[in-house]
């Protein structure tokens, strides 16, 4: 019933979907402009909400303090003139689904599925440095754009409306938290992503190594991470792509792991769950 008034919603603001089509580039584009940081934050702060009493946060303390350090590692690397919010990370309990996203205003998520899968701390780094990317280059406000019109968004900038907030967080929260990017955005991100990697002391080529790794799963275990890549490149076409930007910029060769710990990070939340990928143990 959400989706389907989500969706209700959706044709009122853009018309017909053939309209909404044609006009996403310049939606997006002016989109990323209206949106004050402010008014960006307010909302993310908003679907924080949504998501954390819809999904189930992972009651660990250790594990949540260790990606928040690996998080804050990454950050360290960001120029202060790209930093206009106070980032937050946090990991829900999700040991099934290989996955990450980041919302409006610098709230990221992780589940623990994802640090199941990865092999060690650079390569949760780089899926963090990823999806600060996303939201360096603006990317979720442009998704949010695109998703609920100009004239939705418009109303929220102006503050005119005490009610839309809730509303529009229920709605994006509906269509699955605005997780869907666009091919050039997911390169971006990656671009990005494997710099701040490089120079907080990572690897940098941890970054494509997940990528390759994770297509090697997709071609054991067919779906295995279908969702999480359903509208990205493919992941090996990534990690391919990843190695010329790492040769082209000189980047490396970092370390595998700073922070420290791993290990046992992994191991709170079920160990490593590639064994189960590779004998079609996840979902589709």
């Amino acid at each position: 019933m959400y989706r389907l008034l989500a969706c209700l919603a959706l044709v009122a603001l853009a018309g017909c979907a053939q309209v909404a089509e044609a006009t996403r580039p310049v939606t997006e584009a002016v989109g990323g402009i209206l949106l004050s940081p402010e008014e960006e934050k307010r909302l993310g702060d908003e679907l924080a909400r949504q998501v954390e009493q819809e999904e189930q946060v992972l009651q660990n303390k250790e594990v949540q303090d260790y990606v928040e350090r690996v998080g804050r590692k990454i950050l360290d690397a960001v120029p202060d003139d790209q930093r206009r919010f106070d980032y937050t990370f946090t990991v829900l309990d999700d040991p099934e689904t290989v996955n990450a996203f980041a919302l409006p205003g610098g709230h990221i998520y992780v589940m623990s599925g994802l640090i199941r899968a990865v092999d060690n701390e650079a390569e949760l780094a780089s899926v963090l440095g990823h999806e600060v990317a996303h939201v360096v280059a603006d990317h979720p406000a442009q998704q949010l754009a695109a998703l609920v019109g100009l004239q939705t968004l418009a109303a929220l900038a102006l503050g005119n409306d005490p009610a839309l907030l809730a509303q529009l967080a229920a709605q994006i929260a509906a269509q699955g938290y605005i997780a869907a990017h666009t091919r050039e955005q997911e390169q971006e991100a990656d671009t990005l992503g494997v710099g701040y990697l490089a120079r907080a002391g990572y690897a940098p080529q941890a970054m494509a190594q997940f990528f390759a790794e994770l297509d090697q799963m997709q071609g054991q275990s067919p779906g295995f991470v279908q969702k999480f890549f359903a509208t990205h490149p493919a992941p090996g076409e990534r990690a391919q792509r990843l190695d010329q930007v790492i040769e082209q910029q000189g980047l490396g060769p970092g370390q595998e792991s700073i922070v420290g710990g791993f290990e046992q990070v992994q191991s709170a939340v079920g160990g490593a769950s590639k064994t189960g990928a590779a004998s079609g143990q996840q979902p589709a």
